[in-house]
C-alpha cells in the first residue's frame, strides 16, 4: 500500500515539475534553464504560486506525502 502511495506521489511530482518548467520557460529563458535544477524549481513554484497554483500544488504536496510515507516504507 505504501509503495503505491509513494509511486503516486512521485508521478504527481513529475507532472508538477514538468508544468513548472514549462511555465518558467514562458516567463523567461533564464528561469526556464534555472528550473531544470529541481531545488530551484521549488523556489520558482513558491515564488509564482498565484500564477500557477496547480503546478505548485502538484510539486509541493507530493513532497509532504513522501515525507509522511517514508517511515512506513523503511519498516518493511
Amino acid at each position: 500500500m505504501m509503495i503505491t502511495v509513494f509511486l503516486l506521489a512521485i508521478s504527481l511530482m513529475i507532472i508538477g515539475y514538468t508544468l513548472t518548467v514549462v511555465e518558467a520557460m514562458r516567463y523567461s529563458a533564464a528561469w526556464g534553464l534555472a528550473t531544470l535544477i529541481p531545488p530551484l524549481a521549488i523556489v520558482y513554484a513558491a515564488w509564482r504560486v498565484r500564477q500557477q497554483p496547480v503546478a505548485t500544488a502538484l510539486l509541493i504536496l507530493p513532497l509532504v506525502l513522501i515525507l509522511f510515507a517514508m517511515p512506513f516504507l523503511s519498516s518493511n
